[in-house]
């Protein structure tokens, strides 16, 4: 897979039950990283009713752009939803996102201060 680096948790006990992937990708984005994500939203929404995904997608995805078109066109064919819109990075720009399922509830990113 083109996603360089990324870990797979399962977490499931009597009051709670998610799968949870963490993803980094490095800045040059291969050129099939977009179809490869896809294939991955495929498989976890197929095995698991709720999931989050986190990580750092080097994604300038506050700025208007054909790979932030591509990327949120993704993300609404799965009905899935980023929650991050506020600036994480030295240089601005949104680059560490959460992910969640239409399933997810009760989703609360942090206030910047």
């Amino acid at each position: 897979m083109s996603i360089s680096e990324s870990i797979c948790v399962d977490i499931s006990n009597s009051c709670f039950s998610g799968y949870f992937i963490c993803i980094y990708c490095p800045p040059c984005h291969p050129a099939n990283f977009f179809e490869e994500f896809q294939v991955l939203l495929e498989n976890v929404a197929t095995l698991h009713t709720e999931f989050y995904i986190v990580g750092d997608f080097n994604l300038h995805l506050d700025t208007p752009s054909a790979t932030t078109t591509t990327f949120n066109d993704i993300l609404a064919s799965f009905d899935t939803k980023q929650h991050v819109n506020f600036t994480i990075h030295i240089h601005g720009h949104w680059l560490d996102i959460l992910i969640t399922c239409p399933s997810c509830k009760n989703i609360q990113t942090p206030i910047r201060i």
